[in-house]
């Protein structure tokens, strides 16, 4: 299961079970509050058959000076609930029973520990409910989720076979023709489309990452003599001492791949790409000479893009590689001078 339809369930589980335990915990309120008049009402019923036969074990008895205005009332005070009844043989004095306030919290307790008992069984019950109702109500998003990743998967797949080809075609003709620019153009057409690919497959793939040692200045020169051919126009430079990281090699490189692209792909001509490593920050910082970012709070948005030839992937990639490996990205730019993009990678030390 994926962190998307994963979100999804938790969020469905969580509407669902919290409005019918909202609701069950009113009702079960309501249904303490109803039983504890009851309590009042039957304990007042008790005191009227004690004033008649004074059986009344479950009460104090007392004589008080007679009011006729408090005959058959109830007053509920500290300590406890009291009725006042006349006396046919006295005029002078009236019956005062009082049920103790440690006797009526017994029962009140009683009252609400029998709710809380039932309130804690039909949670439970809401809880099996709940999540069966947001696997039931999901389930076809899930399957519609997947059959479309396995669409996608297989249509990557399939573009290996005719990529190879013209791959093969390009690099001939350029042995023909080693400096014709139309090859050159058509070898950064297709390292566009491989470098989408892999960026389609990383995306598809939510594989944990995993945690091997990583010699990062070695892994950024690696990358960086792989995309300067792609980008003869554009100057690379590398300064830093190196970092060791324990992390994904794969998922690094992606990263880095993803940046350095970036950087050389909507650069100014004849631009500049520096990489710097920040060995006592462990900090990764790629800076371009390019055109800028009117919006960069937008860039790590899926398909944002400020350029007509942007597909606003790569960067999003990026975001979501740097969140499963708990590093934090950055972005400084300025329009008409140039982007800066840092990656804070202390989660990853070696130490």
């Amino acid at each position: 299961m994926n962190r998307d339809i994963r979100e999804s369930l938790l969020k469905s589980f969580a509407l669902f079970f919290g409005s019918m335990s909202t609701l069950a915990a009113l009702l079960f309120y309501g249904y303490y509050a109803k039983m504890h008049h009851h309590l009042e009402e039957q304990v007042q019923s008790q005191m009227r058959q004690c004033s008649f036969d004074l059986q009344c074990d479950a009460f104090e008895l007392a004589f008080i000076p007679s009011d006729a205005a408090r005959f058959y009332l109830i007053e509920h005070n500290a300590s406890g609930l009291h009725g006042f009844y006349p006396i046919s043989a006295s005029d002078r004095f009236m019956l005062q029973l009082t049920y103790a306030q440690s006797a009526l919290q017994r029962d009140s307790d009683a009252i609400a520990q029998e709710a809380i008992a039932a309130f804690l069984g039909v949670t439970v019950l809401l809880a099996l409910l709940s999540a069966l109702f947001s696997l039931y109500a999901l389930s076809p998003l899930r399957r519609a989720l997947l059959l479309t990743r396995e669409f996608v998967r297989d249509i990557i797949h399939d573009i290996n076979t005719p990529l190879s080809v013209l791959r093969l075609n390009v690099a001939l003709l350029t042995q023909k023709e080693p400096h014709n620019p139309k090859h050159r153009r058509n070898e950064s057409a297709i390292a566009a489309i491989v470098d989408l690919q892999e960026n389609m497959r990383t995306y598809l793939d939510a594989a944990p990452p995993s945690r091997t040692p990583i010699d990062l200045k070695a892994l950024v020169q690696e990358r960086l003599t792989l995309i300067e051919k792609l980008y003869a126009h554009i100057r690379f430079t590398l300064e830093g001492d190196t970092l060791s990281l324990q992390s994904d090699p794969a998922l690094i490189a992606r990263i880095i791949d993803n940046l350095l692209t970036n950087a050389a792909k909507y650069n100014r001509p004849e631009g500049s790409v520096h990489v710097r490593l920040d060995a006592a920050h462990y900090g990764l910082h790629v800076s371009d000479t390019g055109s800028g970012i009117k919006e960069p709070h937008k860039v790590f948005e899926r398909f944002y893009s400020e350029h007509p030839q942007g597909r606003g992937i790569g960067l999003h990639i990026v975001k979501k590689l740097c969140d499963a490996l708990g590093v934090a990205i950055t972005l400084q730019s300025t329009v008409g001078e140039g982007s800066t993009f840092s990656l804070d990678l202390k989660s990853l030390s070696a130490r």
